[in-house]
């Protein structure tokens, strides 16, 4: 159990819940269904900093977490996702002046984003991503990605003018020592864009089934902007994106690590983080008792997202492939697979058309009107919509 933040070093640490026994994965679906039952796990023992105001995994063991290319995370499927992305790299690329330019992506997937960020200036645009399963570059190509972690072995063939990470900050188990090696290999005054989960939406939702092992960090605001100005980064703006969602830190690198000494204002957030704890007891109880009540009335009930939130859904529930058979999804390389503890199938939305839920649950508000329009257009308009 670790009892030092890892961000700011202090030992002022409240648990705030306990889950014992949740995929090590969510994020990766399986051909066999025994074996995606049998996953490995972990438990998931979630504090709070009372001193910077960082939330993570004291339980979490990196050495359960691996990531290759049976990794997939990707919501490039949906038009809503894909959306944001393009007006974000637009975005980016106009305030920043990203043209012509060098950008790095870490954690690039499969490299949608990092495409975006290229054509939005005519840039070369480089990306690290050890679960990208596309070809080498060639090396004329102004996308590039490589199978390897960042920074790589060997030397950059350009320092960046631009470094972008987005939703891998969560996972390192060291984020100190991280975005120090990270801004280390920018030179000064490298312009920075990192985008995270937001725990202030998380825990003023409450949004308990964005709990998944291989998160081990829940930023604030506060813990994310305490983070970077550590590491000696300068004109650090954190703002709120994708429905409050997401936190977005824009920030530039400094000449040198700073001594950090402010205390910040925390006690408001750790109010809140108490509060999540019991609301995760409680819904959870709430919807296990409400999904047994449909299934012994017979009513057909469907999962719409095996994404992280879905599979975290049944799994902190208990239902499995037995109770609940299917989840559904766009993504046309999940489909066919198997989620991990649980077990479902995760089938294509076509195939709605015969199966007739009466009850769709949506894991996230933000795709709503993405998928009721996709049930209207499949003439499933009498199923009934369900927000998790």
């Amino acid at each position: 159990m670790l009892k030092v933040c890892p961000v700011c070093r202090s030992k002022e640490i409240d648990e705030i819940v306990y889950i014992s026994a949740v995929p090590a994965l969510a994020n990766v679906l399986w051909s066999d269904q025994e074996r995606a039952v049998s996953a490995k796990k972990g438990d998931i023992c979630l504090v709070i900093c009372r001193n910077c105001s960082f939330i993570f995994n004291s339980a979490y063991d990196p050495d359960l977490v691996d990531y290759d290319c049976c990794y997939e995370n990707s919501l490039h499927c949906s038009n809503t996702f894909n959306g944001y992305c393009e007006r974000l790299a637009s975005d980016l690329s106009q305030r920043l002046h990203l043209k012509d330019k060098t950008i790095i992506e870490i954690g690039c997937g499969q490299g949608q984003f990092l495409s975006m960020l290229q054509h939005a200036g005519d840039n070369l645009a480089i990306g690290f991503d050890p679960s990208y399963r596309g070809a080498e570059p060639e090396e004329h190509d102004k996308t590039k990605i490589y199978t390897c972690i960042f920074p790589p072995k060997h030397p950059l063939e350009q320092e960046p003018d631009f470094l972008c990470c987005r939703h891998v900050l969560e996972h390192i188990f060291e984020p100190e020592a991280f975005v120090e090696e990270v801004t280390a290999a920018a030179k000064p005054r490298c312009k920075l864009y990192f985008e995270v989960p937001n725990a202030n939406y998380m825990l003023r939702l409450p949004g308990i089934w964005d709990l998944l092992y291989e998160h081990f960090a829940y930023y604030t605001t506060t813990a994310l902007k305490y983070l970077f100005l550590s590491a000696g980064c300068e004109n650090i703006q954190v703002t709120e994106r994708f429905y409050d969602q997401y936190l977005g830190l824009e920030a530039y690198t400094g000449k040198k690590r700073l001594s950090t000494n402010c205390q910040p204002q925390t006690h408001q957030i750790v109010t809140s983080a108490q509060k999540f704890g019991k609301a995760y007891k409680e819904k959870v109880q709430e919807w296990a008792k409400y999904l047994d009540s449909l299934v012994s009335k017979g009513e057909k009930v469907i999962i719409w997202g095996a994404g992280a939130k879905g599979i975290m859904f049944l799994n902190f529930l208990g239902m499995d492939y037995r109770t609940v058979p299917f989840i559904t999804d766009i993504n046309p390389a999940k489909h066919g697979c198997f989620l991990t503890g649980s077990g479902q199938m995760v089938i294509p939305p076509e195939e709605l058309t015969s199966y007739r839920p009466d009850k769709v649950i949506i894991m996230n508000p933000a795709y709503k009107n993405e998928i009721e329009a996709d049930l209207q257009r499949m003439d499933l308009h009498k199923a009934q919509i369900l927000i998790a």
